[in-house]
């Protein structure tokens, strides 16, 4: 899709449909849409969304299960673009103990 049929999508009030996976809840549908509405004052604020976040985890039993792979293994197959070593133009920071 180009950009400009991008534009007349959105202006026509379209949006991307849920997904078909477990990993998109109906709550968590209904909280990107909620951040989709056109008009910013309409959609949620960061504290809104953090709260229905976590109701939504509530509601779903917790967290995902990371026991089981969630990617694709044909994503996580190649490593060739992994790095092996951080480059030393990268600082180490220290979070001091509470």
């Amino acid at each position: 899709m180009d950009p400009h049929s991008i534009v007349h999508y959105l202006e026509r009030g379209e949006r991307l449909e849920k997904p078909n996976n477990t990993a998109c809840s109906e709550h968590i549908y209904a909280i990107v849409q909620e951040c989709w509405k056109a008009a910013p004052d309409k959609r949620p604020t960061f504290s809104e969304l953090a709260k229905s976040i976590c109701e939504s985890l509530e509601v779903m039993g917790g967290y995902l299960d990371l026991t089981t792979p969630f990617l694709s293994t044909a994503v996580v197959s190649s490593t060739e673009n992994i790095p092996t070593h951080i480059p030393p133009s990268i600082e180490t920071v220290t979070i001091p103990s509470v």
